[in-house]
């Protein structure tokens, strides 16, 4: 984030006068607070982080605790006959990054469906845009009900997951095929492309994108199967509750010793 703003990067939640600006933007509130945690943070004896990503951007000893994720319901789903369904979860922000998506032809096609899962307060209008343009190919489901989410979690092969930067995911739990943009704690600590652990494919831009769904839509039930086993054994054990007791009581072990 702060070599965003050093680097004058716009997003859409920034003031078009703050963003191109250099001055503004090298005293912005992001490096105030970026100074008051690193003093904070020196007074801590016991350091937890959340995933391998933010563990590398933090420069003291520390532990990681993955994420508490109940993922025995998710597991249960059978992961046979998938059907054409690309399945992107999260809240409806600018940083979610949905417009890498624009113009895949697998859009085009009406045996394939898009479907956005998201909560939002109110829908931006790029968001209403991609409805108008997309709506015979894209459906919608804005603050749907968690029984909605596992509906469509037991039926999508593909689920798309392209925040820039965001320090984990789960879906993978769910017999989905993650595709997650090339970076933070899907790259880190989710997603492996390559050897026998194989389980999901990595992208940056809209053709790596739309390259990666189309290979995964391309695949055997075979080798669909395999890549979700392995992305659910990645998941079984290292997100549960019992792993995460045993992180806790790691930590406050060496608070008493």
């Amino acid at each position: 984030m702060i070599v965003a703003v050093e680097a004058v990067m716009r997003r859409r939640t920034d003031v078009f006068l703050v963003s191109r600006n250099p001055v503004v933007s090298s005293v912005k509130v992001l490096r105030i607070f970026a100074v008051f945690y690193e003093f904070a943070g020196s007074f801590a004896e016991v350091v937890i982080v959340n995933s391998t990503w933010t563990q590398h951007q933090i420069a003291v000893q520390k532990q990681i605790w993955y994420p508490l994720c109940d993922c025995s319901s998710l597991i249960q789903f059978s992961i046979d006959h998938r059907e054409n369904i690309i399945l992107s979860v999260g809240q409806y922000r600018p940083e979610k990054a949905r417009g890498l998506m624009d113009d895949h032809p697998e859009y085009r096609d009406n045996r394939i469906r898009l479907i956005f899962i998201g909560g939002a307060s109110s829908l931006g209008i790029d968001t209403l845009m991609w409805h108008i343009l997309f709506q015979d190919y894209c459906e919608f489901l804005v603050n749907a009900d968690y029984s909605v989410l596992l509906h469509y979690f037991s039926r999508a092969s593909i689920g798309l997951h392209s925040m820039w930067n965001e320090y984990f995911g789960i879906s993978v739990a769910a017999g989905v095929i993650p595709i997650a943009h090339n970076c933070g704690g899907p790259k880190s600590d989710i997603v492996t492309t390559d050897g026998p652990t194989r389980n999901g494919y990595l992208a940056h831009g809209e053709q790596e994108f739309a390259s990666a769904m189309a290979d995964v839509l391309a695949l055997s039930e075979s080798e669909k199967s395999k890549l979700t086993h392995s992305a659910r054994e990645s998941v079984r054990d290292r997100f549960s509750e019992t792993n995460f007791k045993e992180s806790f009581l790691r930590s406050l072990k060496t608070l008493f010793v």
